[in-house]
């Protein structure tokens, strides 16, 4: 084999294992890029009322 040849075997490995990694990062059968979200659960801003009595307590402590 030529030095060309074997340059070339080695880079399509290459692409190839960050290819493998990637997809196995970005498509998990758990989901686990999600997961952060999912126990977070979704953002629901508080009211006006709501935020005023977390003001309070937040100084009282």
């Amino acid at each position: 084999m030529d030095v060309r040849a074997i340059g070339l075997t080695i880079a399509v490995v290459f692409i190839a294992y960050v290819a493998i990694k990637l997809w196995k990062a970005f498509n998990s059968p758990d989901g686990e890029r999600y997961l952060k979200r999912r126990m977070q659960g979704p953002f629901v801003p508080l009211t006006s009322e709501e935020q005023a009595r977390d003001k309070a307590r937040k100084l009282d402590s």
